[in-house]
């Protein structure tokens, strides 16, 4: 969050809404003036999710490859490798490039914990992998054979009020082979949990 007052600006932007980019061109914000916010054209940084646990956090800097946690420039694949399900938890409101997610050995959960996920580039889920949650998506969603499920990892059976919305400003595409999962307990408001796309 910043100031109000522009010349006094102080701190970082806890989320940025990002334009649309290029893959191979990401934006940096650049805090180093102390009276102006610089956006600069830089060139994407790939970082691998290397965690092995069966939970972790997204924004955890030693979960990854380079020691640092996700920004405005990165790309970041996360492949569960290991030999267990593992998730990983988005809690804070975060912008990247790029984000892959895959399961290629087994199955990977990515749950956007009530927060905003700013994509720059392009978000896929690929076989194996689960989009999880609830919260936003600002960018471009291509499902390549995984699953997107709002809500929680629930039964299917959504309980009396606790239904889910996980909201993609952008597009949205699910190519052949990928699941869109909703747990319903009827159709009234509140007894569903939805995606919707704008």
């Amino acid at each position: 969050m910043c100031s109000s007052d522009p010349a006094s600006r102080s701190g970082t932007y806890s989320f940025v809404s990002p334009p649309a980019m290029p893959q191979n061109v990401a934006f940096q914000l650049d805090y180093s003036s102390p009276t102006a916010l610089v956006v600069r054209m830089v060139a994407p940084v790939t970082q691998n999710y290397i965690s092995t646990t069966a939970a972790g956090s997204f924004e955890t800097a030693a979960n990854y490859d380079t020691d640092t946690a996700p920004d405005t420039p990165s790309i970041v694949l996360i492949d569960n490798a290991t030999s267990g399900a593992q998730t990983v938890t988005l809690d804070d409101s975060t912008t990247v490039h790029a984000l892959s997610l895959s399961g290629s050995q087994s199955p990977l959960v990515f749950d956007i914990n009530g927060v905003n996920l700013g994509v720059a580039y392009l978000l896929s889920i690929n076989p194996g992998a689960t989009l999880l949650g609830r919260g936003g998506i600002m960018g471009s969603v291509l499902v390549l054979g995984g699953t997107v499920r709002p809500g929680d990892q629930g039964n299917g059976v959504v309980p009396s009020g606790s239904a889910d919305s996980l909201h993609v400003t952008g597009n949205f595409t699910e190519e052949s082979g990928s699941l869109l999962a909703l747990e319903i307990r009827g159709d009234g408001v509140g007894q569903y949990d939805s995606l919707t796309v704008d």
